[in-house]
């Protein structure tokens, strides 16, 4: 119960501490299923293709943002002795995680915003009523 206690413990202090970050990724969900339900012009799959983009610019923001971190996190390293070479990079698991994350948004707003049409008439068809 202890171990399970701290697992928590540690998933809610990523969540903390990177908000900002899981916050863009599920605004793109959110935008995601926003433009399926609701278009201004009636072309719901091609909102829904768009929503693709979106998700893949949040996550290439995000991997910017954590390439930036790890490049200072290098510059910041102890270095062997007159090599140049870091010793020890300084590689948190939390900022791990979020980086998988982005691969997959950015790999899933990639099919999106290339098939989302294809996809969304795909579905329609299959749920009609008709």
């Amino acid at each position: 119960m202890k171990e399970f206690q701290k697992k928590c413990a540690a998933i809610w202090r990523e969540l903390v501490v990177l908000r900002e970050e899981y916050a863009a990724l599920l605004l793109t969900i959110v935008w995601s299923a926003t433009s399926t339900i609701y278009a201004p012009d009636g072309e719901s799959s091609a909102w829904f293709a768009r929503s693709g983009a979106m998700m893949v610019l949040y996550a290439l923001i995000i991997e910017f943002q954590l390439a930036s971190l790890m490049l200072k996190n290098i510059t910041g390293a102890v270095v062997v002795a007159g090599l140049g070479v870091p010793a020890a990079v300084p590689h948190e698991i939390m900022h791990k995680r979020l980086a998988i994350t982005a691969h997959i948004f950015m790999i899933t707003g990639t099919m999106i915003w290339a098939y989302g049409d294809v996809f969304y008439e795909l579905m329609s068809s299959i749920y009609s009523v008709g």
